[in-house]
């Protein structure tokens, strides 16, 4: 039988485009490309595609041209005996298969969608209706193989036609109409109110935008033991059970079997930290912080008169850490650390009581709030700094727990336990191993110290 060739040119360069161009460029590219810096991404894009993409185009056309076979058989014509060529033809194949599995499941999908539309489903529905009709699709198996047979059927059907009467004609029409639909949607975003900030955003590099993409997300300062407390603290607080310390006191329970979520998400934050975070020191961290070398760092307010003395100009706030996805559980961490009392044995009880009343009256109270970036209890007396207001309507509203290691007993050293533990992922240890390993010191280490 004859092998069959293109009819045209143009049919061959819409096939060629067909293969290249999806969902893709019109859905997932522009949204990429906004996230990574606009004109900049695209300048870099197309710098990669001169270095990468034209070389493998023009090897591909090479091979297919000089072979007329098809992938399978291409590499046993052209590669000389004994070379090791041939085997790569296996890539090329699985690379087909892979692109089909992916392919026809994602057509499935929108003909599905075009199905709906047709129908009317989306009709008045809610982006949250839409979002939820996908994932209801997902969790429905028979759906999604019936959608996706059907895109099968009618792909074997094109090529059944053949290269000319099939694949070329109808890639014609239906590029064609891709073409136009791009070119509407082109059209209206140009009518739409900012579109010419868009458009700026799209044609005029700023590299800022790719510095930003690549910024470390979180600075650990391991090196001083202690600091690794502050994100168990965080963490704890919001997902441990409401009685633990209680019950873990009268050894009703246990760290094993309930803090095995918690230890999970605090190993995942070391995944955004720094290469070197438990060599770092609290005083060199906040250091580096101030001066930008990373997003995010996890300190209280009383670090941030730390960060103004490195860097006067340094721009930060505060939010209480995301723990768990229902956003009702995360609150904010905070405890008294400073206490005003006085002593009953006092011989001096009239002296002390004027010097806490003294301290208690609002112009002091407001003074020492400011310097300690701290809230009062005392009324009207206000925390303005901006470096905190980001947690000032949870704290408002009573959006706030304590620190989980204050209801431990004082011989129950968690940081070295967390120490160890961080150490272990940084080494590469099983996590299942370490956190098996770790809770079960907890509790040996707070059995011992569980003293009255």
């Amino acid at each position: 039988m004859k092998r069959e060739s293109f009819g045209s040119r143009l049919g061959f360069i819409l096939v060629s485009a067909g293969c290249a161009i999806g969902i893709g460029n019109v859905w997932k590219f522009p949204y990429i490309c906004g996230e990574y810096g606009g004109a900049a991404f695209i300048l870099i894009y197309l710098c990669f595609l001169v270095i990468l993409g034209i070389p493998v185009l023009v090897s591909e056309f090479a091979v297919g041209r000089g072979s007329h076979t098809s992938v399978a058989k291409c590499f046993d014509k052209l590669a000389p005996e004994g070379s090791g060529w041939k085997p790569l033809k296996s890539i090329g194949i699985i690379g087909c298969y892979m692109l089909m599995m992916f392919y026809t499941t994602v057509g499935g999908w929108m003909l599905y969608y075009c199905v709906k539309s047709l129908r009317g489903d989306f009709a008045g529905a809610s982006p949250e209706a839409v979002t939820q009709s996908f994932s209801d699709m997902l969790g429905n198996a028979p759906t999604m193989m019936l959608w996706m047979v059907i895109i099968c059927l009618i792909g074997f059907a094109v090529c059944f036609m053949g290269l000319q009467n099939g694949i070329e004609k109808i890639s014609k029409v239906m590029m064609s109409a891709l073409l136009i639909i791009m070119v509407v949607l082109a059209v209206h975003s140009v009518m739409m109110e900012g579109a010419g900030e868009g458009i700026s955003f799209y044609l005029v590099p700023d590299f800022q935008k790719i510095k930003d993409a690549g910024e470390q997300p979180l600075l650990m300062t391991y090196k001083d033991a202690w600091t690794a407390n502050a994100p168990w603290n965080s963490i704890a607080a919001d997902l441990a059970p409401e009685s633990f310390a209680d019950d873990r006191k009268a050894g009703k329970t246990t760290f094993v079997g309930t803090h095995e979520e918690i230890t999970e998400k605090y190993l995942t934050l070391l995944d955004y930290a720094q290469d070197d975070f438990m060599g770092l020191s609290y005083d060199d961290g906040n250091k580096k912080f101030a001066n930008g070398d990373a997003v995010m760092i996890i300190n209280g307010n009383w670090a941030i008169s730390q960060y103004r003395n490195a860097n006067p100009d340094v721009k930060i706030n505060m939010f209480a850490l995301p723990s768990s996805n229902d956003e009702s559980q995360n609150k904010v961490t905070s405890g008294v650390d400073v206490l005003l009392g006085v002593s009953k044995s006092s011989s001096n009880v009239d002296a002390a009581k004027d010097f806490v009343s003294f301290m208690m009256e609002k112009e002091n109270v407001q003074t020492y709030i400011d310097e300690q970036f701290s809230f009062s209890a005392l009324k009207d007396v206000e925390q303005s700094d901006e470096a905190v207001s980001g947690v000032q309507e949870d704290i408002s509203n009573g959006k706030v727990a304590n620190f989980e290691d204050h209801y431990y007993p004082s011989g129950f050293n968690m940081s070295v336990l967390l120490t160890e533990l961080s150490l272990n992922r940084a080494n590469g240890m099983d996590d299942k191993e370490n956190i098996e390993q770790f809770l079960k010191q907890c509790d040996e280490k707070y059995d011992v110290a569980n003293v009255d």
